[in-house]
């Protein structure tokens, strides 16, 4: 809530002893590495390692291996945080045998939680996606393996003997619902070492610096506030609800059981439960919807501040006028391109082509088009940047 899930991750590791860790990315692997860059915020090493195929990244595991010390290793799946006893990783780095962390979920609770990736057998263990195993058995690892088919061979294995140790439930982003069901267990205290669980043990709820709360605002605990975000009159805020920073929430809306991320405004006397929200992108985990909201007085994003503001419109007054300097300064070869055709007796053609105007927003039906004047049609199969200026 307070921060990405993989530092949380990382944290945990760090402070039972880790030293160094080996990512594995695929999808948006330069926020990542600006993010947490080469680890010594934590006191750490970090290295990174781009998988080609998201699906299949396990084949990098070989080639990670090689350069690896005989000694027993963690591997984990960064979007799943098992719940480990501080001193454990010590007692599992005495055993020789693979180890696999798993947990056992809560049949007779009516709020069930959602499985993961499981241990196929009759103890009811489902796997965490954590396994303590040693520099051979990432070796001898088959080829192309997914998910289910890492979990399947490394429960099946016959040349040795696999230890399945019990822990509790793990956080986990892996979707949606497990999301939200991460973020109220940390609100109620079910997870401990993950902020921002530590500062709700006192009332319920966290507020962050900067906060900005209406006297006739109600907060119901648990709950957590980012700091910068401002909630108006009549707004009720909580039970189970995590306000990232920056937001404003309006006149009497209603949110509970919810996450509103950073830099989101929810309309005002707007009800949101079980859902998701990111700036105009509403998530709802009831419905199985994922909308994306154009309407101003719905769920949106956060104006810029104003000095912000001037300079984005500065930026831009900058940028049009520097592309009316390069087309004056080109304007002689145009009149010779133009001449040109006149003279080889082709008659000169003005053609539209559709174009995209940047940036593009990441939802489609947020694109604007505009149509570009070019002064010949360039010839089929012609995909060139400068194909449109000739």
């Amino acid at each position: 809530m307070d921060r990405a899930f993989i530092e949380h991750v990382v944290g945990c590791l760090v402070q039972a002893g880790t030293e160094e860790i080996d990512f594995v990315l695929s999808h948006a692997a330069g926020r990542f590495e600006e993010l947490l860059r080469d680890g010594r915020r934590w006191h750490a090493r970090f290295r990174n390692h781009l998988a080609r195929n998201a699906d299949r990244p396990y084949d990098l595991l070989k080639i990670i291996a090689s350069s690896l010390p005989e000694e027993p290793l963690l591997l984990g799946h960064g979007d799943r945080l098992p719940l480990f006893e501080p001193d454990s990783f010590r007692s599992w780095s005495n055993r020789t045998a693979p180890v696999l962390f798993c947990w056992r979920p809560n049949r007779c609770a009516n709020d069930s939680p959602p499985t993961l990736p499981g241990l196929r057998g009759d103890e009811g263990l489902l796997w965490t996606g954590w396994s303590r195993l040693a520099r051979k058995d990432l070796e001898d690892l088959p080829s192309r393996l997914d998910e289910a088919g890492l979990e399947r061979y490394l429960s099946s294995r016959r040349d040795c003997e696999i230890e399945a140790v019990e822990v509790g439930e793990p956080l986990s982003v892996v979707s949606y619902t497990h999301y939200l069901r991460s973020q109220r267990r940390v609100l109620n205290a079910g997870f401990h070492g993950v902020s921002p669980a530590a500062g709700l043990r006192e009332g319920g709820v966290l507020l962050g610096p900067g906060c900005i709360l209406h006297p006739n605002a109600r907060l119901v605990p648990p709950v957590a506030i980012g700091p910068e975000t401002q909630i108006e009159n009549g707004a009720q805020i909580g039970p189970n609800a995590a306000i990232g920073g920056n937001c404003i929430l309006k006149n009497r809306c209603r949110i509970r059981d919810a996450a509103v991320l950073a830099g989101s405004v929810v309309g005002e006397a707007i009800e949101l439960q079980d859902v998701i929200v990111d700036r105009n992108r509403v998530i709802n985990i009831r419905l199985a919807a994922d909308l994306t909201v154009v309407d101003r007085f719905l769920p949106g994003s956060r104006p810029e501040p104003r000095l912000r503001s001037v300079m984005t419109n500065l930026k831009r007054v900058l940028f049009r006028l520097g592309a009316w300097i390069i087309l004056i300064i080109h304007w002689p070869l145009m009149v010779f391109a133009f001449a040109g055709l006149v003279y080889e007796r082709r008659k000169p053609r003005f053609y539209g082509k559709e174009v995209v105007r940047l940036p593009v927003p990441a939802e489609r039906s947020q694109w604007r088009t505009y149509r570009l004047v070019c002064l010949t049609e360039p010839p089929p199969g012609t995909d060139s940047r400068w194909g449109h200026f000739f």
